[in-house]
């Protein structure tokens, strides 16, 4: 999708919304690359545009992660714990 510049359409960079998320622009990139994010609008310049978060809705990101590759296998086990309390709370993906 190519966005066309108005003034009710409000995005963002990746850097800016990977500030919003707390993680590294790079990470964020990563994310749309392997379809863990949706893929955002684009511009004319192919620069990917984020549509800002509705504020009624917000936005959750779980992130999960280890220190050594000897520890992979801990992944699952705090993804499940994620979601887990995601659940708890009410949030759904």
């Amino acid at each position: 999708m190519i966005l066309q510049p108005t003034s009710s359409s409000l995005s963002l960079s990746i850097g800016c919304f990977a500030s919003l998320l707390g993680v590294h622009p790079q990470t964020a990139l990563r994310w749309c690359r392997n379809g863990t994010m949706q893929e955002p609008a684009r511009t004319l310049g192919n620069h990917r545009r984020f549509a800002l978060p509705d504020k009624k809705k917000g936005i959750a990101v779980g992130y999960v992660r280890v220190s050594s590759h000897d520890q992979k296998g801990d992944l699952a086990t705090q993804r499940t714990s994620l979601l887990e309390k995601a659940d708890m709370k009410n949030i759904h993906s």
